[in-house]
């Protein structure tokens, strides 16, 4: 059977999360009940969820020579990874994230970009038949907004369809849609590139249009419990999310875009996709940590036979 063909291009990150009763104020110190050192970044946590689903995944992106490198390169391979365009530096260490999680299941997360800031245009263009040989090719904004813009346009030239998660929201995310032929904002990031926040179908409806007025083909606004909206080809459905009890919310959004990625790669439609995904999603925030929360696609199946009638 062919596997569709997944390239993420993206960031690779150790993430140190802490279990909390609540989030600390500011100059307030707290006790965590627990902690763990997992594998993450939106980059390799979307190729995971990728390559679980069923995809043959490629991941480019950049790591130190130290030992969160390592690690990280060791479960990429676990979890099957094509790992090709992997660079290594020596100056400067591997990307890492603090993650609070709460008891609500709600998640606080701050990122040092370490060695993801090394990904270049020309480590692209060195890699570009890991791209243009895709089926689809994911990206998003944990590596410099100069090598996503190179990214999309390699895989535009090559007539490779592409996928923009522009998490986290920089300056640059606006600047950068009209180059994919797919974004997948959530309601944050819709908010501060758009300047309104979607909640329902009437106010995703409204940012669905301010994206499309900044050069967005189709748009997927994610809404946590809210659902989601898509905007395909001229027509708007909006979608409840699966009632789940979060256990721990991180990374469901990146196992939204890698499920998302795998369906579309082999050629399903966006509505289509984004009811795989948010199956995916919502198996993901049974389990704490990102790493290891991305369900295979059995799983998947399974789930959407169970809630049928969602």
């Amino acid at each position: 059977m062919k596997h569709p063909k997944v390239t993420v291009i993206g960031s690779i990150n150790g993430d140190i999360s802490f279990a909390v009763d609540k989030f600390p104020m500011a100059n307030e110190t707290i006790l965590a009940k627990g902690s763990a050192l997992c594998m993450g970044g939106k980059g390799l946590n979307q190729a995971i969820a990728a390559a679980r689903a069923g995809a043959q995944t490629t991941m480019i992106g950049c790591v130190g020579t130290d030992s969160i490198g390592d690690k990280a390169i060791a479960y990429a391979k676990d979890n099957g990874l094509d790992l090709a365009g992997l660079k290594r530096v020596s100056h400067t260490m591997t990307g890492t994230a603090g993650i609070l999680v709460n008891n609500a299941g709600e998640n606080m997360i701050v990122v040092s970009t370490g060695a993801n800031a090394c990904l270049t245009t020309d480590d692209l263009h060195t890699h570009a038949d890991l791209i243009t040989g895709a089926d689809i090719v994911i990206t998003q904004l944990e590596i410099p907004a100069d090598t996503v813009r190179a990214a999309l346009n390699i895989a535009a030239k090559a007539r490779v369809r592409t996928l923009f998660n522009p998490a986290p929201a920089t300056p640059e995310a606006a600047d950068l849609i009209a180059y994919a032929d797919i974004i997948s904002p959530n309601e944050s990031e819709t908010h501060i590139i758009t300047g309104i926040y979607p909640h329902d179908e009437t106010s995703a409806s409204q940012a669905a249009r301010a994206l499309c007025a900044l050069g967005a083909k189709d748009v997927l606004i994610t809404m946590g419990e809210a659902g989601y909206y898509v905007f395909s080809q001229g027509q708007s459905e909006y979608f409840t999310a699966f009632k789940v009890n979060a256990v721990d919310p991180t990374g469901a959004g990146d196992v939204f875009n890698g499920v998302l990625a795998k369906v579309l790669a082999g050629h399903g439609s966006l509505s289509d996709a984004a009811r795989f995904a948010s199956a995916a999603a919502a198996l993901s925030v049974l389990r704490a940590g990102a790493e290891g929360a991305a369900p295979d696609w059995s799983q998947i199946q399974d789930f959407l036979t169970q809630n049928a009638t969602v």
